[in-house]
């Protein structure tokens, strides 16, 4: 994968970035000012969800409160995990609509009601997290196992948190491998992460999240967005399902 690729017009250029325009330090230096002793916190970042019903349009957050459609997020990755959320209630019961009984913000220390129950709290210990645990005869596992991106945009100084369900894990990791085999760091390069409605093999609508490469940035560039992942890690390491 080249350091530099031509690109579309309308395609943002990551010396573009706010966040690259502006020293780190003074950006978090604003931040402790504006927000005192509370600090940043996980639930502070805008979350971007997958649509329900097969939507082909994320719904932005915005400043005035009312979502933006966008077909397709565009920004570039400065943190990923893996978390685990599991609701005693199933979703067809009303659950799945509140803060999760049991939870994990790493993927692999639980912590509610399902991890008091396992041997040193290890999620690949628990019943809920095997595979054919799945509430009515479902082949998957009882306990969601997603991935949070957080992704910087263009005119952001702070990441969006995007949230891939489990539907869509295994093409996250396939790109990540991808970046990989091209020994590419997910900092070092401008993402599109878009959706694409399908069917379920029982016929149930939903959105399939893609992910495309829109160019790769050279080693200055990567080494800047490397400082500001370094510098937010500690907030998006505490970040969970809510």
């Amino acid at each position: 994968m080249p350091d530099k690729k031509a690109l579309p017009p309308g395609i943002v250029k990551a010396e573009n970035f706010a966040i690259i325009k502006t020293d780190t330090e003074q950006v978090l230096s604003t931040l402790r000012e504006n927000l005192g002793t509370d600090g940043l916190q996980p639930w502070d970042l805008d979350r971007v969800g997958v649509p329900p019903g097969g939507g082909s349009h994320w719904m932005v957050p915005t400043v005035d409160g009312d979502p933006n459609p966008e077909k397709e997020l565009v920004g570039v990755l400065v943190y990923q995990k893996q978390v685990r959320a599991w609701w005693e209630r199933d979703i067809d019961d009303g659950g799945g609509g509140g803060p999760p009984d049991c939870r994990s913000s790493d993927g692999i220390h639980g912590q509610g009601k399902m991890a008091e129950k396992i041997d040193g709290r290890l999620c690949q210990n628990c019943p809920a997290a095997q595979w054919g645990s799945g509430r009515k005869g479902s082949r998957g596992q009882d306990c969601r196992l997603m991935r949070q991106m957080f992704l910087m945009r263009k005119d952001d100084v702070l990441p969006c948190l995007v949230t891939i369900p489990p539907t869509s894990l295994r093409a996250s990791k396939k790109f990540l491998l991808g970046l990989f085999q091209r020994q590419r760091t997910y900092w070092s390069v401008i993402i599109g992460i878009g959706l694409n409605p399908t069917k379920s093999q029982t016929g149930q609508p939903f959105s399939q999240v893609t992910f495309r490469v829109i160019s790769a940035m050279s080693p200055e560039l990567t080494d800047k967005f490397a400082a500001v992942k370094n510098s937010l890690a500690p907030v998006f390491e505490k970040a969970g399902v809510e």
